[in-house]
């Protein structure tokens, strides 16, 4: 019921983001949106700055609510907080600096690009990555999806600075809509500690969370390296064409999202008190079963509706169809992967780095293959959909074998 209404209201959430992202598609050409993604792979990759402790803060914290320790979860997100302040504040001065620099040299559209990427850094560290988790513990996942709408509505409304400005009014909305998503997190933050450091507590949250961030960083890696591949050997405007893959995964990962952001701390809590792998198993598989069966017609919708609807509202974008239509299929398997959370919970890192592994060797060595006989953008999201289904039946068998184990 709670991951219906999460879903839901993530569906409304991503409607909207969807019809931005469609709108921005429209008004600006495949070189500008692809240069503005192109900087903006940097906020992709600053989560490394953090090491893993906040991805150690995203299980330690449900799992002392369920021991019922309520001064170590305050003193673990004092520590986390005063963290993420400290990192938002490294980023965005780096990247001021290299904003400064580009605009000493006359370079203005690259200027305003990393001055957006810097004035949203905040966003990144402390919203995104520090209260949204403190959101998940408490349980406040109706207030969290009203926040999220709020979010991606004003952001559909920024985009008429985009029609007048261009790549400005791209860097505009970003600044805009980042602010005021960071001002309702903070104002109803559901967990009000302040900022302090305790090596002590980070320290654990390091050792809890580097594994968890090693294994979930490579995850990201892997996507962002497909990015970065399509960039290298395509070019900016093919990239920029690319952005109709990246907005359909986008906007079809709501309902894994919000079944994994569910799921995480309550298999996390579950843990807590029982300690069982099969304990956090039976929460998972019903809703994860229930979200995969349900979004299996929308894809198979969208396949066949896509090309039209393009040639309708985006018709610059043609050229990005065939990859977008091939990346809809990897989406139940990335409903399917909400159960692998299990992994973190156990803290069995070192299972889910190998399943890992063995996805991203699949799909390097089916797009090497591919690219032999010369490149096309399809073949990338053709190499993600076999690495990820090669990902998955591992991680789905290892958790088996664990859970036969533990019986």
């Amino acid at each position: 019921m709670l991951i219906g209404i999460f879903a839901g209201g993530n569906f409304i959430s991503s409607l909207l983001r969807l019809l931005g992202g469609l709108l921005i598609a429209r008004i600006v050409e495949p070189s500008i949106l692809g240069l503005f993604n192109a900087i903006g792979l940097v906020h992709g990759y600053a989560p490394l700055l953090q090491a893993g402790i906040l991805n150690g803060l995203n299980r330690e914290l449900p799992y002392y609510r369920g021991k019922n320790d309520h001064q170590r979860v305050q003193d673990l997100a004092a520590s986390a907080k005063a963290l993420t302040l400290f990192l938002s504040a490294l980023l965005a001065s780096v990247l001021f600096g290299i904003a400064v620099f580009q605009f000493l040299h006359k370079n203005y559209v690259l200027s305003a690009g990393w001055m957006a990427y810097s004035l949203t850094s905040f966003y990144l560290f402390y919203g995104q990555l520090y209260l949204q988790v403190t959101y998940r513990t408490f349980g406040e996942f109706t207030r969290l999806t009203f926040f999220n709408i709020i979010f991606n509505g004003s952001a559909l409304l920024f985009v008429v600075f985009v029609w007048l400005f261009k790549f400005y009014g791209l860097c505009l909305r970003a600044i805009l809509s980042s602010f005021l998503a960071l001002g309702l997190f903070w104002l109803w933050r559901p967990l009000k500690v302040h900022p302090k450091f305790y090596p002590r507590q980070l320290w654990h949250l390091f050792k809890i969370g580097a594994p968890i961030f090693g294994v979930g960083q490579l995850n990201i890696l892997w996507t962002l390296l497909d990015s970065t591949l399509v960039l290298k050997f395509l070019g900016i405007k093919v990239f920029g064409l690319y952005a109709l893959t990246t907005m359909t995964i986008t906007s079809l990962q709501i309902l894994p999202d919000a079944a994994s952001s569910i799921i995480y701390p309550k298999m996390a809590e579950q843990y807590g008190r029982t300690g069982k792998l099969k304990d956090i198993l039976k929460i998972a598989y019903s809703p994860v079963l229930l979200i995969t069966l349900g979004i299996i017609p929308v894809i198979i919708l969208g396949w066949i509706l896509m090309p039209s609807f393009i040639k309708w509202v985006l018709p610059k974008y043609m050229g990005g169809i065939a990859a977008a239509q091939w990346a809809l299929l990897s989406i139940p398997i990335l409903c399917l992967a909400s159960v692998n959370d299990a992994f973190n919970v156990i803290r069995r890192q070192d299972l889910y780095l190998l399943t890992n592994i063995i996805g991203i060797l699949s799909y390097g060595g089916f797009l090497f293959w591919r690219l032999r006989g010369g490149i096309d953008l399809v073949f990338f999201p053709q190499a993600m959909l076999l690495g990820r289904f090669v990902y998955i039946i591992a991680c789905y068998l290892i958790l088996y074998l664990l859970a036969i184990r533990e019986r």
